[in-house]
């Protein structure tokens, strides 16, 4: 099993990459192809951070592996420019096309294994003496473990369409959707378990689904090979447009929205004539929810999300009500990832965080306030925020970005620190 994710660059609000190929070499020297170039795949990489997603779902023979290698291709980027506050896609050259990293494992005949492969989008980017961008990829190839305390593989956040569902077995089966140069083609399928401890958001139980319906699906991959999961939403069983991505603007600037721009982060169908941009209009019909997944609604009295309170730097999910009007149906506010630097302020339930780059400074999210709460996930940070050095540590966070009495407030889902 595949697994991608990304340690972000600031300014970068989106990065599209295709991987073309990965191809493992074994201690004897013998080489598997576990993505040929006939499958290659693109993925946008930036809204991955802390929440990967499956490249491809691949049978290997047993053996022990000690390097892995990737071909990727044709990097662009949404890149926001501070001196304009302009947003534009910028095509960056590939310096380096391929790239071989160490690995260590070990595959027995009849195994599961899962294999993480995490960019660094901030390393990766890089400036010539002209100013030009250029990208020299950064991967760290990283073994899933299935022990308690260990590495895991899981998917966050993930756009799927389910294919099948067995109510007997307590499964059902998904496709994630793929696409090379906005072009659909078919993503690596999943079984998914559920059990008691599964969360639905919106549908009672699996009993719930159809083949068709399109899902955002929280799941952890199993040494059975299918992947347990954590949280299941369906927002919709509308066949419009759906689109997640951040918003870069509204209309009117502030007072009630009447229309916004997302970046197209993910998509379901896979769109075909549209770019990285997609604008939604607001009508009296639309429904405006928020994604209650990890999100203590108690603790945020003063919480609303409607077209008053909709703001530029949040990440939503948005359906196409296919009218003619050009109006969602349905507005859903969703988890961002961001990384930047701690700031002046470490309490023990929440912290100063400043984003990197300057789009979020510009429309009024320099600094903000980050909260933690019990299900928060902290990695690498075994005292908690005692870990954290006020207005030194680096940390990438996802969570849900609200507005209490209008400061911005990012309840946190999951916190990794990358720089103490």
């Amino acid at each position: 099993m595949l697994f991608a994710e990304d340690q972000p660059s600031g300014n970068a609000l989106t990065f599209r990459l295709t991987v073309d190929s990965i191809v493992l070499t074994s201690s004897a020297g013998a080489t598997v192809t576990a993505l040929a170039s006939t499958e290659k795949r693109e993925l946008e990489w930036r809204s991955r951070t802390l929440a990967p997603t499956v490249i491809k779902v691949a049978t290997i023979p047993a053996a022990t592996y000690t390097s892995v290698a990737l071909t990727v291709e044709a990097p662009s980027t949404m890149l926001f420019d501070s001196a304009s506050g302009t947003i534009s896609e910028t095509s960056i050259p590939v310096q380096t096309s391929t790239v071989s990293l160490p690995l260590n494992l070990t595959v027995n005949p009849g195994d599961v294994a899962g294999l993480r492969l995490d960019l660094n989008l901030r390393d990766s980017v890089q400036t010539d003496s002209t100013g030009a961008l250029l990208f020299n990829p950064h991967f760290q190839a990283i073994t899933v473990s299935f022990s308690t305390g260990g590495i895991p593989g899981y998917v966050d956040g993930v756009p799927a369409v389910v294919t099948n569902v067995n109510l007997s077995n307590n499964q059902f089966t998904v496709t994630l959707p793929g696409f090379v140069s906005l072009q659909p083609i078919q993503g690596p399928s999943l079984t998914v378990q559920s059990d008691s401890s599964t969360r639905f958001e919106t549908i009672s139980s699996l009993a719930d689904l159809t083949p068709g319906n399109t899902l955002e699906l929280d799941a952890q991959l199993q040494s059975s090979g299918n992947f347990l999961a954590q949280v299941i939403k369906r927002d919709t069983v509308l066949p419009g447009q759906k689109i997640w991505g951040m918003v870069i603007a509204r209309s009117p600037a502030s007072g009630s929205a009447t229309s916004f721009t997302m970046l197209v982060q993910d998509a379901d169908p896979v769109p075909t004539a549209i770019g990285f941009m997609f604008s939604f209009n607001i009508d009296a019909s639309t429904h405006f929810r928020v994604s209650t997944e990890d999100l203590p609604l108690a603790s945020f009295p003063n919480l609303n999300f409607d077209p008053q309170t909709l703001r530029v730097g949040q990440f939503l999910y948005a359906v196409d009500r296919q009218d003619g009007t050009g109006a969602a149906d349905s507005i859903t506010l969703d988890e961002i990832s961001m990384v930047g630097q701690v700031g002046p302020s470490v309490g023990t339930s929440n912290f100063d965080f400043v984003p990197d780059g300057n789009f979020f400074a510009a429309n009024g999210l320099g600094q903000f306030s980050v909260t933690v709460t019990s299900a928060t996930e902290l990695e690498s940070m075994p005292s908690g925020l005692s870990n954290l050095n006020a207005n030194q540590s680096i940390v990438s966070v996802r969570g849900v970005l609200v507005f209490q009495s209008g400061s911005g407030v990012l309840v946190a889902k999951r916190v990794r620190l990358l720089q103490p």
